[in-house]
């Protein structure tokens, strides 16, 4: 049984000025609104729609209600000699009726050089920006990896600032005179620390990633790799940048996680990658014996929602046939 008007199942019923959300015939459910909404990116596969957000908008709901699921990718963290830590990923599911805002972080900017002896500067990358769907979950964005706390080669060089920032996933930290700490994952893993190795081959730590730890170089070792991404919906997300590897044109930066985050420089010939966007993975870190070489910026965060389409009345009916023809065969 079914509510038809004019031949045709409506979308919305109002008593009075009020939407009806479920007209029942007794005990039996005749009617729903259809869910339609719009916003962001809209693909269908395997049963779903997805609405998948590369930048800040909104979900708008025009009709109905619905259990949605969602992902929210935080922004990844900039790099410096540390890799970047890359965004948190929050999954979760709730039941929507209205339009909501969704933000997406941008991706952590690189540490900024003084290239000065006598200027004392944070020279870490900056945090990945927060990502989220208004009123149901946010996501935190990624931590930035570790500087040397001046320019590029000079001093004084301060301890606090070779220490990975705090995040979603935490930044990898330098080594540059001294062992950067790890940055601490709120959501996902640590970076690294830093192995400064008494001066050389000053190999900075991967960022933390969603799947793994950055990793910490062990004496002697090129730059630490960053920790690994993982896969949401056949995509992957969220990998830790690689750090940087500072022994002159000897040594060579760590890889990037996965899910596009940043390779580390090679020291004194090359800057760390940038994260690819939309990944919220860590950008990678510099070998830094140069002023010219600098880490990699964080990639931007992603929100994607998705929710179950109704199978068409032709394919219900085809079903309904076949299932018949099969117990007719089976008598």
């Amino acid at each position: 049984m079914s509510i038809m008007v004019g031949g045709n199942e409506p979308n919305k019923i109002k008593v009075g000025t009020q939407d009806v959300k479920a007209v029942y015939a007794g005990s039996n459910l005749v009617w729903l609104p259809k869910f339609i909404a719009s916003g962001g990116a809209i693909t269908d596969s395997g049963g779903y729609r997805y609405h998948t957000f590369n930048s800040s908008g909104t979900f708008v709901v025009n009709a109905g209600e619905k259990l949605i699921e969602y992902v929210i990718v935080g922004g990844g963290g900039g790099a410096s000699f540390g890799g970047g830590g890359a965004g948190a990923v929050v999954q979760g599911s709730t039941t929507i009726n209205s339009s909501t805002a969704i933000t997406v972080g941008t991706g952590g900017a690189k540490g900024v050089q003084s290239g000065s002896n006598s200027v004392l500067i944070d020279n870490r990358g900056s945090n990945g920006g927060q990502s989220s769907i208004a009123g149901v979950a946010s996501a935190a964005g990624g931590g930035g990896g570790g500087g040397g706390g001046s320019g590029f080669n000079t001093k004084p060089w301060d301890s606090t600032f070779k220490n990975g920032r705090n995040g979603g996933c935490g930044g990898g930290g330098a080594a540059w005179y001294g062992n950067g700490t790890p940055g601490q994952g709120s959501v996902g893993y640590n970076g690294g620390e830093g192995n400064d190795d008494n001066g050389a081959p000053h190999s900075s730590a991967g960022g933390g990633g969603m799947g793994s730890a950055g990793k910490t170089p062990a004496t002697g070792e090129h730059g630490g790799n960053g920790g690994s991404s993982i896969t949401v919906w056949g995509k992957a997300y969220a990998g830790g940048g690689g750090g940087g590897n500072s022994q002159h044109t000897q040594g060579w930066g760590g890889t990037g996680g996965g899910a596009g985050a940043g390779d580390a420089g090679r020291g004194d010939i090359s800057s760390g990658q940038n994260a690819a966007a939309n990944t919220g993975s860590g950008g990678g870190g510099c070998g830094g014996q140069a002023a010219s070489t600098q880490g990699g910026n964080g990639g931007s965060g992603v929100v994607v929602i998705r929710y179950q389409t109704p199978v068409r009345s032709a394919v219900k009916e085809a079903l309904k046939r076949k299932a018949s023809r099969d117990e007719e065969d089976e008598s």
